[in-house]
């Protein structure tokens, strides 16, 4: 009976303790950064109080820095603004086993951490990542995707394993390995990279789909969709093709007329219609436009 009592103290004790618990859980301890023109060093030490966190920072990392926030932010958010106002200032954070080094990002490579121990990677942490390429050539790849690789980055393939190698920013990984997937296909298609000089990549992208419905567009089919691709890497203004020859010369013409300088500083925009056909009316545009040209050579003769 005794027993019976003392069990039931304590849960009801237990019970009256887990909502105390939860609202301790729930009030987050949280904290706002403003310095302007501070020492970066001093900024490093108010990061580390906050977060715990041990760092190690060369002795070349020197500067002000100035950061404002007016929200309040937890560990996690104060450390993701860490590494963002490390990275605006040329300045990255290593982890290692106990500490955090504080270092050049032109040096950062020999560095770089594998991005396999870090689960959730800040986006501006530099890290290293290994992605394994199943069909097409690592060392083929190389060169199309070299450009898309911070210039304080490394990118290597390794013959052996048919592998790539990639130190840079977690976020920029991420972007590599979505283009390497496109890339890595079964088919035995040839990848072509194309350098825009005047259009933006995200326009010319929507436009090749609009004029190539049967390859590119729904209009193909998940088949056609396999078989050919139309990748942009808005970094480098590229456009990365992968196709048969027929394919890639087709694109080539297209992105070639396109790719032009506008005399009157306008710009090509995508209209997509609801209820009229397509066809029709760029006969219609067509007949006003010809009829626009016929009345301004009129008035300059």
């Amino acid at each position: 009976m005794y027993n019976h009592k003392i069990n039931l103290l304590q849960a009801i004790m237990f019970a009256l303790l887990l909502p105390l618990a939860s609202l301790a859980q729930a009030q987050e301890e949280t904290w706002r950064l403003n310095l302007k023109d501070a020492d970066i060093r001093a900024f490093v030490t108010q990061v580390a109080d906050i977060t715990g966190y041990s760092f190690v920072v060369d002795p070349r990392v020197k500067g002000k820095v100035t950061v404002l926030s007016s929200a309040p932010m937890n560990k996690d958010e104060i450390y993701d603004l860490f590494l963002a106002v490390l990275n605006v200032h040329g300045f990255t954070a290593i982890p290692g086993e106990e500490v955090v080094k504080i270092v050049q990002q032109v040096d950062a490579k020999q560095s770089a951490e594998n991005l396999n121990r870090f689960p959730q990677t800040p986006s501006e942490q530099l890290i290293t990542r290994v992605i394994q390429i199943d069909n097409a050539n690592a060392l083929e790849l190389v060169p199309i995707l070299r450009p898309l690789v911070a210039k304080y980055g490394h990118l290597a393939g390794v013959a052996a394993a048919n592998a790539l190698i990639v130190s840079d920013h977690a976020s920029n990984i991420a972007r590599i390995e979505q283009i390497v997937r496109e890339l890595d296909s079964p088919s035995k298609y040839e990848v072509e990279v194309i350098q825009l000089q005047e259009a933006w990549v995200g326009d010319m992208v929507t436009l090749l789909q609009e004029l190539a419905p049967e390859e590119l567009g729904r209009a193909g089919g998940e088949n056609a969709a396999r078989k050919y691709s139309v990748t942009a890497d808005e970094r480098s203004n590229r456009l990365i093709l992968r196709g048969d020859e027929t394919f890639r010369d087709k694109m080539r013409g297209l992105i070639l007329q396109l790719d032009q300088p506008s005399a009157s500083g306008g710009t090509t925009k995508v209209i997509r219609l609801r209820h009229a056909d397509a066809k029709t009316l760029t006969e219609i545009l067509k007949g006003v436009m010809g009829e626009v040209v016929k009345e301004g050579s009129a008035g300059g003769s």
